[in-house]
């Protein structure tokens, strides 16, 4: 998911009009990017909000904590999923 991505932009949009800061943007951006980077990977797939599913993000929860991520960073990438597909 690129940063110059539409559905990407409304979402920053969104942000914005509810008064997230910089990092809280920044932070969220990234983590979609890594996750759509992976879900690419995984499912041979373009990420939608609609195309995720439960078994994607347990699947993703669990790269992430084999790859040695701390759970706080594993919650806030979460999260930033959530939020976007809430968004959605």
């Amino acid at each position: 998911m690129q940063r110059n991505s539409p559905l990407l932009q409304r979402f920053i949009e969104h942000l914005l009009s509810h008064d997230r800061s910089e990092q809280t943007i920044k932070s969220y951006c990234s983590d979609l990017k890594l996750f759509a980077k992976w879900f690419g990977e995984t499912n041979r797939e373009e990420l939608t909000p609609q195309s995720i599913s439960p078994i994607d993000l347990r699947e993703y929860k669990r790269c992430l904590l084999d790859r040695g991520f701390k759970p706080a960073t594993v919650n806030r990438r979460l999260a930033s999923i959530s939020a976007f597909c809430k968004w959605a």
